[in-house]
C-alpha cells in the first residue's frame, strides 16, 4: 500500500544517517513512514509523519508485527550450547520475561504496560519493537 521514491538507497560517503520514506494517501491524510538508518548501528528507527488535510481530527493506533518461521536451529554437537529461542517482553512484574514458542502455540499472551518492549530472540539475534516509553502499550504474542 505504501509507495517509495526509489528501489535502492545508499548512505553516501561522509553521511551518518539515511532516511527512507514510504508514503500512503488515506482519505484526506498523507502518511509518511520513515525508516532512519544510522551508520555503525543495527537500530532502525521508525517514525510516522501524518499530514491531515481534513476538517476533522485524524486518529489512529500503531500496530507492529514481528513474524518468524518455525525453524529451530538445533546444535549438531553433543556438548554444544542450546541458547534460548523464543519471545521476550517486559511486564509490570519482570523486566525480562521469556516465552517459548510452545508457551504461545495455540494461545495468546497479552499484557499492557507503560513503555515496555517485545522481541523475538534467537541466539545472537534479536528483533524488537520498542514503542514510546511514555505511552501505555498493549502487547500480544500468538
Amino acid at each position: 500500500q505504501f509507495n517509495v521514491s526509489a528501489k535502492n538507497f545508499t548512505m553516501g560517503e561522509g553521511e551518518n544517517e539515511l532516511a527512507v520514506d514510504l508514503t500512503l494517501s488515506q482519505a484526506q491524510a498523507q502518511i509518511t513512514k520513515r525508516f532512519l538508518f544510522t551508520r555503525g548501528s543495527n537500530l532502525i528507527k521508525v517514525k510516522y509523519i501524518i499530514k491531515n488535510d481534513a476538517d476533522q481530527p485524524w486518529q489512529a493506533s500503531l500496530v507492529g508485527s514481528i513474524k518468524r518461521d518455525s525453524y529451530n536451529p538445533s546444535p549438531t554437537q553433543m556438548f554444544a550450547m542450546n541458547p534460548f529461542i523464543g519471545a521476550a517482553t517486559s511486564t509490570n512484574e519482570k523486566n525480562y520475561y521469556k516465552l517459548t514458542f510452545n508457551d504461545i502455540e495455540g494461545h495468546t499472551f497479552t499484557h499492557e504496560k507503560e513503555g515496555g518492549w517485545l522481541a523475538l530472540v534467537q541466539h545472537y539475534f534479536l528483533t524488537a519493537w520498542i514503542p514510546p516509553q511514555n505511552s501505555k502499550n498493549a502487547f500480544n504474542f500468538q
